[in-house]
């Protein structure tokens, strides 16, 4: 998921950005999601645009936000998985890609260790949409997050300027997003 400042590519606008991409990050760990997606959540920052995207690293990241069908191998091969990916010899390169094979030896250990699934077809899998889910959450507090920063922010410009003889604080339309998805 995406978040983009509409014509803007100041510093002010990239923090913006990041305070709402980290935002979705801390709703999407809220939710009752893959523990491994919670931990592999990352925010790209693009100063130059104002943009900062959230990326769940999972290759498979997408397979369980969208869901998928049943998957089965071919040439008569079987599905092996590890019940727990913490359990999984072949970390971390299967977070962002599939792993190397397992050896011969730790094949056998995790099997006799009941660590495995073993299986000719898998699914089909629900969606598990974390993205959008936590989408109405964040868009409840977008408003009042932009509008205290762009009061701290016409604050800090007005104290940079040495301007003074304002008593109340500065009201100003909320700021204006686009999501791209």
């Amino acid at each position: 998921m995406a978040i983009t400042l509409a014509d803007s590519s100041d510093q002010f606008a990239t923090r913006v950005a990041a305070v709402f991409a980290n935002m979705l990050v801390d709703l999407v760990k809220q939710q009752a999601i893959s523990k491994t997606i919670k931990k592999n959540l990352f925010v790209l920052l693009d100063d130059v645009t104002s943009k900062a995207e959230v990326v769940a690293a999972p290759y498979w990241a997408g397979f369980y936000h969208e869901g998928r069908g049943i998957v089965v191998p071919k040439d008569n091969q079987v599905l092996i998985w590890f019940k727990d990916p913490d359990e999984d010899p072949r970390k971390p390169s299967n977070v962002f890609r599939p792993g190397r094979k397992l050896t011969k030896s730790e094949f056998r250990f995790a099997k006799d260790a009941g660590l495995l699934v073993i299986t000719t077809r898998a699914g089909p899998s629900v969606a598990h949409p974390f993205f959008t889910d936590a989408e109405p959450e964040l868009f409840s507090r977008l408003d009042a997050v932009a509008l205290g920063m762009i009061e701290a922010e016409v604050f800090r410009l007005m104290a940079d300027e040495e301007i003074r003889g304002i008593t109340s604080q500065f009201r100003e339309t909320p700021a204006r997003m686009k999501l791209k998805l």
